[in-house]
């Protein structure tokens, strides 16, 4: 198991955080339809991914304030951070009055 999760680090995790370390600006798609059709359970699971992955990147967490020292982020901060609906065109007016996310 160890030599499974430090192979993921090392071939998917660490990757993605050296491209983010490079970019200003940050565009978080959002499938909205997913989530109405997962119900609470699904919403709420985004929602703490959501959570998890800002908190990773404040550089006062433990685990932030390595990442920004092993890629020296503390010089780089994200300009703008765009969260976007992706097809949010697809929600008819019954799924918002039912409150499926509630």
């Amino acid at each position: 198991m160890t030599l499974r999760y430090k192979r993921y680090r090392k071939e998917l995790a660490m990757p993605v955080f050296r491209e983010l370390s490079s970019v200003k600006c940050l565009v978080v798609q959002i499938d909205i339809v997913s989530l109405l059709a997962g119900g609470v359970g699904r919403y709420n699971d985004n929602r703490q991914i959501f959570l998890d992955l800002f908190k990773t990147f404040r550089t006062d967490s433990s685990l932030g304030s390595r990442i920004m020292r092993l890629f020296k982020l503390w010089s780089r901060r994200f300009e703008r951070v765009a969260f976007v609906a992706v097809k949010a065109d697809m929600v008819r007016p019954s799924d918002i009055e039912n409150k499926k996310l509630e």
